[in-house]
């Protein structure tokens, strides 16, 4: 077995600045071009504090959401969507809700876990559950604009019709 690379001075000190900045320990082992468990391992002998692992920095939170965001069928989003998802994010309490790849707000604790918000205030609003026939549409498009005025109650077939006459109208 090869003999462990020793941890130097300037090592603690690089990751110890980097770590100051707001980097995460993966950042970090990413930015040096080091392992992970390298990284860990300059922590403990350079007796450098790590966070709390619930402490999501400002800079842990842009770089989380920069990573490429995919629907469940593989398409990329574009630049707006994916700022739209961003902006949600940030705005999110940090527990009980989630953004899915698709922009919506999904509840994931609690009664309504696994369901869509939108979804669950409309049905708060109308007083029952919604029917297979029916959906929540959002009137400006932001799927994570969960505001009561911005939800809509459709038809599935009034709701494509919809977004077929939406989809014409930009081409024109």
């Amino acid at each position: 077995m090869a003999e462990p690379i020793p941890v130097t001075k300037s090592e603690i000190l690089a990751v110890a600045r980097m770590y100051a900045s707001d980097m995460s320990m993966m950042q970090i082992a990413r930015v040096a071009g080091m392992s992970y468990m390298r990284v860990r391992k300059i922590f403990a002998e350079g007796g450098i504090k790590a966070r709390p692992a619930s402490t999501l920095t400002a800079v842990g939170r842009a770089i989380k959401s920069e990573v490429s965001i995919r629907t469940h069928k593989g398409k990329k989003l574009s630049v707006a969507t994916r700022a739209k998802i961003r902006a949600a994010r940030l705005a999110m309490p940090s527990r009980g809700v989630r953004i899915t790849s698709e922009g919506y707000v999904e509840y994931t604790t609690g009664l309504h876990k696994g369901r869509l918000a939108h979804v669950v205030l409309m049905e708060k609003k109308i007083g029952r559950r919604l029917r297979k026939h029916e959906v929540v549409h959002h009137v400006d498009e932001n799927r994570s604009n969960n505001k009561i005025g911005n939800l809509r109650l459709m038809t599935r077939s009034a709701h494509t019709a919809l977004h077929r006459r939406m989809q014409h109208g930009r081409r024109s």
